[in-house]
């Protein structure tokens, strides 16, 4: 006697098809973020390929870097560069665009500085800042600046920070010329405590330097290390725990979903 084989009811058959069905839309989904995470991956430039690293366990070299102003004093115990200075003395580190320089900021490609520092103290009579980073593009003018109780751009768009505790921060420059605007990440982080700030003051130069550069700044501060380049403007991404985290989420979706069916 033949068996045929039993089919399950239209209504079961329906359920196994819509269970199988989202679990590929939900498959395909995490595939193409996945993807998508190892295409940004390949761009995205990490400690190690960053174009040009200065590590502060020794003072920077000439060249590319120059001191246009000399005061106060800039040592290294070899583990972090100290830049000592007063309100009336000003020391600070230039990186020019040129031979023999790796800096270019005018290329439309952007550009991403990252650095670690913090500050140990800042001098009396300093009313802007301990310290700042500063970044020309040939006709804007970027002036990160560290002050004791906070950072920001050309003294706009305060951010409340103890920045006696050392930070990572992280600049982005996209466009180029009159067009460029300059976002601030901090310590990692996905979203830029300054977003897209547009710059209105002018400066033919294309440089990069850090340190004292007027009688407005003054103070101590340690600098880690200082890394940047000029091909492209990169955020930082996920960590792949938090890209794990998100997978086992999807399971579990997949396996309340398919349990949801069963009853």
């Amino acid at each position: 006697m033949n068996h045929l084989p039993k089919f399950p009811p239209r209504l079961e058959v329906r359920k196994l098809y819509s269970s199988v069905r989202f679990s590929k839309i939900v498959f395909a989904g995490v595939c193409c973020f996945l993807a998508a995470q190892h295409s940004v991956r390949s761009e995205i430039i990490n400690d190690v390929d960053f174009t040009y690293i200065y590590r502060g366990t020794a003072a920077p070299s000439n060249p590319p870097w120059t001191t246009p102003l000399a005061n106060g004093s800039g040592t290294s115990d070899g583990t972090v560069f100290t830049i000592q200075t007063t309100a009336a003395e000003n020391r600070y580190y230039l990186m020019a665009a040129g031979e023999n320089s790796p800096w270019d900021a005018m290329e439309t490609n952007g550009s991403t500085v990252e650095f670690s520092t913090r500050i140990v103290s800042q001098a009396a009579g300093a009313t802007t800042g301990a310290v700042n980073l500063t970044i020309t593009n040939g006709s804007r003018n970027f002036s990160f600046i560290l002050g004791s109780d906070g950072v920001g751009i050309n003294g706009d768009n305060h951010y409340a920070l103890d920045t006696s505790a050392f930070h990572t921060y992280r600049l982005t420059l996209s466009g180029s010329g009159t067009t460029a605007t300059m976002s601030v990440y901090l310590d990692g982080g996905l979203t830029p405590i300054i977003s897209s700030y547009v710059s209105t003051a002018g400066n033919t130069a294309n440089r990069l330097y850090f340190g004292d550069p007027s009688g407005t700044y003054g103070g101590i501060t340690e600098w880690e290390y200082i890394a940047f380049t000029n091909q492209g403007a990169f955020a930082p991404i996920p960590e792949p725990g938090t890209v794990a985290l998100m997978g086992m989420g999807v399971l579990g979706l997949i396996y309340r979903h398919r349990k949801l069916h069963k009853k």
